[in-house]
């Protein structure tokens, strides 16, 4: 399918963060996970656990084995493209950030932490007026969202002034 090829390659594309260097996985680790991805292959909310885990621990080939099999058995579970924007997000792969916000968006349009997304890849492109939007799009589902209010606070400190000050009112 076609969405499985962009999310491996997406996955392959990315340098890995300097931690890896300092801790591989040690065999034992490794043979953990085997036997437990054993114990549920098909099970995509337990696959993508097992990645959201190894990464947090700076276990990259695990997660990279957990997040592809998770997007083998569905291409299309957006906790597995969730993680998978955050993955791009921390590596400033802002194209690959982009392409799975707008996945995840047509997979469920109220998804708020790909309106974010797409707001921090438009405010990398420079065009302020759609990442404003987006974080604005936000804020009409989740007034108080800290990510899509922090990020609107940098935008209105990073415009030059026009004139008159832009406020937003608390909802």
């Amino acid at each position: 399918m076609k969405d499985s090829r962009i999310a491996s390659k997406n996955l392959n594309g990315l340098q890995r963060p300097p931690i890896q260097s300092l801790s591989p996985p040690a065999p034992a680790a490794t043979a953990r996970f085997d036997k437990a991805a054993e114990q549920r292959p098909e099970d995509v909310a337990f696959q993508v656990s097992l990645a959201s885990t190894a990464f947090h621990n700076g276990q990259y080939a695990i997660f990279d084995k957990a997040l592809r099999r998770a997007l083998e058995i569905n291409p299309r579970y957006v906790p597995a493209l969730e993680l998978l924007a955050n993955l791009n997000l921390a590596h400033g792969n802002m194209a690959a950030l982009a392409d799975i916000c707008h996945k995840i968006l047509k997979l469920d349009a109220n998804n708020v932490d790909a309106m974010v997304g797409l707001g921090v890849f438009f405010f990398h492109q420079s065009n302020t007026d759609m990442a404003r939007k987006s974080f604005e799009r936000v804020l009409k589902l989740r007034p108080n969202h800290p990510p899509a209010l922090e990020h609107l606070q940098s935008l209105q400190l990073a415009e030059p002034s026009s004139g008159s000050p832009k406020r937003r009112g608390r909802s």
